[in-house]
């Protein structure tokens, strides 16, 4: 089972609840096929937030554990973003960097979670607006960003720019 990549999302959940991380970052390594991998490293990275060191262990991991290119490309690529734009402080550079990772089609779901989170500690309302706004016209919410696009949106204190988000959202979930 755990080779198939069947159910990982309960898998990691529950081993994140007893074991943490470093728990699921095991049970990976007992994995044998590089789909099921990266199965469950995009489930790790849909369930927790990880700190730096935590990041970097993933990435090395990636690398050394799968081989299948488009398998370590979509683990990376959700890794990599994450982790170049957490250290920017310029919003409007910030801006630049999620909306052209939101213009790709499509995010996995570990990327999505990465661009709202970032997008919820962009200091200027007006480039949390625009990003926010672009993500909704590329990728649209689900009800697994529903909340952290929700939360991103809550911390516009400009009445003018987070209601022409929620308007925004209001058009997109009518589509």
């Amino acid at each position: 089972m755990r080779n198939s990549g069947a159910f990982a999302e309960s898998r990691v959940k529950s081993i994140l609840a007893k074991k943490g991380v470093a728990g699921v970052l095991d049970e990976i390594g007992l994995v044998t096929s590089d789909y099921a991998r990266r199965v469950y490293y995009v489930a790790l990275l849909d369930n927790v937030a990880l700190d730096g060191a935590s990041l970097a262990t993933v990435l090395q991991q990636v690398g050394q554990r799968i081989k299948s290119d488009y398998d370590r490309r979509t683990v990376r690529t959700a890794l990599a973003y994450a982790r170049a734009i957490e250290g920017m402080t310029s919003s409007y550079d910030k801006r630049q960097a999620l909306v052209a990772l939101i213009a790709r089609d499509p995010l996995p779901a570990a990327a999505k979670q990465s661009v709202l989170t970032s997008a919820a500690s962009v200091r200027s309302d007006y480039d949390r607006r625009e990003i926010l706004v672009a993500y909704l016209r590329q990728q649209g919410v689900d009800a697994a960003t529903r909340q952290p696009f929700l939360d991103a949106a809550n911390r516009i204190r400009s009445t003018q720019d987070q209601n022409r988000v929620l308007a925004e959202l209001v058009k997109a979930e009518r589509r």
